[in-house]
């Protein structure tokens, strides 16, 4: 397993994040791997799904940075545009 290098700034922002906030980070994160992995899978690039999506390349981006709070709504959009609903 390879050792995560020190990062000053990340690691005054875990410092300061409740623990409830960073669950909640960690799910996005989760989230947004499978979302990508999906995407991978069917070899759609990030500018076809924002085209899927009916939005902008830059807000796609922030759903698959894994730092973009994911609401029910969204999840849902996105759920049934990959045919997984």
């Amino acid at each position: 397993m390879e050792k995560r290098r020190r990062n000053p700034k990340r690691d005054l922002i875990l410092k300061n994040i409740s623990p409830s906030e960073l669950k909640s980070l960690n799910k996005s994160k989760q989230i947004a791997t499978a979302i990508s992995n999906i995407l991978d899978d069917r070899n759609i690039t990030v500018e076809e799904f924002a085209f899927l999506m009916e939005t902008d390349k830059k807000t796609t981006k922030q759903w698959l940075s894994g730092t973009h709070k994911f609401n029910l709504d969204t999840l849902y959009r996105i759920s049934e545009r990959l045919g997984l609903l």
